[in-house]
């Protein structure tokens, strides 16, 4: 291949072209990572604050709870439940000491689970339903 000022010109704009796409590429890719730290942060607090409507609500039969949606995930793919685990490693894990049962608020997606304790008699949790709204 002959050097002439043609040739240069084009291996010129095409490294240009190249760096231009990589660059792309890569505020695409933080951009998102920032919103999917954004939507994880919407989440976690939507989750603490139905943790705490759960926890400081008086229990009667048959008790239901909205939680708000992220809108970041299908909502079909959304649970969350609330469950009584009776294994003590688990249970140290998520609250932080063994017992013989503790009760757990469980979030799932397509993409990850989230558990977190809750300061809650395990007589009640057959009585929870939770609704994302």
């Amino acid at each position: 291949m002959k050097l002439t000022l043609k040739n240069i010109i084009i291996a010129i704009v095409a490294a240009v072209v190249i760096l231009y796409l990589g660059v792309f590429l890569l505020g695409l890719n933080l951009a998102y990572q920032w919103n999917g730290q954004m939507c994880h942060n919407k989440l976690m607090g939507n989750l603490e604050k139905l943790k705490t409507e759960i926890e400081s609500s008086e229990f009667e039969s048959n008790q239901s709870f909205l939680i708000e949606s992220t809108n970041c995930w299908n909502k079909t793919t959304e649970t969350v439940w609330v469950s009584k685990e009776t294994e003590a490693k688990t249970c140290a894990e998520y609250c932080g000491q063994t017992k013989d049962f503790c009760t757990l608020l469980n979030y799932t997606n397509y993409e990850f689970d989230i558990r977190m304790c809750l300061d809650l008699p395990a007589e009640f949790i057959t009585n929870i339903q939770i609704t994302i709204e």
